[in-house]
């Protein structure tokens, strides 16, 4: 038994495949998406490894349980799943312009995030960290994936939250989204960098307050509606008797 440290995907990272990181940070749970892709259909059948080719490679690497955790101490060889361990959710990409995979993960607490495989596995330091009224999330400066796999091309890493955002490095902002662009030529350089106010929330996320108060002017028309039928049927059914 001994840390698995290298389990990230070999099969990727050998046709100049893109990588996709998504990361939603909603009140204190953290969701995880990676998706690997390959969108030059020339090569998906093309062998690129032990006489293998990039799909035989990929459809291997979809049912390799992968641990969500970085300390996780499994058998570098298993793939039987382990009780008491948590594994990612590894499903298939495949449509006639893509072929890759996508690893979720949606339980993270923020303390707990800190010990995510996938963010620890380019970064030799990840941390999140929260202080007072703030969260802070902070990494070294190299991206270390490029390094491990020569033939990556890019990473694209994006977060949202509904947390006001007291500052960030990132490349680019839309709406509640941060993103960092990372290619090989910036590797070296690329740190990720953002502190996010603990218990203030931006108005509205993802139409939050709209949705909400369209539920409940829908639950409010139904009981009025509800309410008017049935004292229209009494008021009816009262001046019957009345009458008779």
């Amino acid at each position: 038994m001994k840390k698995l440290v290298i389990f990230l995907f070999l099969s990727f990272f050998v046709t100049g495949c893109s990588a996709t990181y998504d990361i939603e940070i909603y009140n204190d749970t953290v969701k995880e998406e990676m998706n690997f892709l390959e969108l030059d259909s020339s090569k998906w059948d093309s062998t690129v490894q032990y006489g293998l080719s990039y799909r035989d490679l990929l459809l291997a690497s979809v049912d390799y349980p992968y641990p969500v955790f970085y300390d996780t101490v499994v058998d570098e060889n298993d793939r039987i799943r382990l009780e008491g361990v948590e594994y990612y959710d590894s499903t298939l990409i495949s449509d006639p312009y893509q072929l890759g995979q996508r690893l979720t993960y949606s339980d993270f607490t923020l303390h707990t995030f800190s010990s995510s495989s996938l963010a620890k596995k380019c970064y030799q330091y990840f941390q999140v960290v929260e202080e007072e009224n703030e969260i802070k999330i902070a990494t070294s400066l190299e991206n270390l994936c490029f390094q491990e796999y020569p033939l990556l091309d890019e990473i694209t890493i994006r977060l949202k939250t509904n947390h006001q955002v007291v500052n960030h490095n990132a490349n680019q902002v839309n709406g509640y989204s941060y993103t960092w662009n990372i290619r090989r030529e910036n590797q070296e350089n690329s740190p990720i960098s953002i502190t996010l106010k603990k218990d203030e929330y931006v108005f509205n996320y993802e139409n939050e307050f709209t949705k909400k108060m369209i539920y409940i002017a829908v639950i409010t028309g139904i009981i009025l509606i509800v309410g008017g039928v049935t004292y229209v049927f009494f008021q009816r059914k009262r001046n019957h008797v009345n009458e008779i």
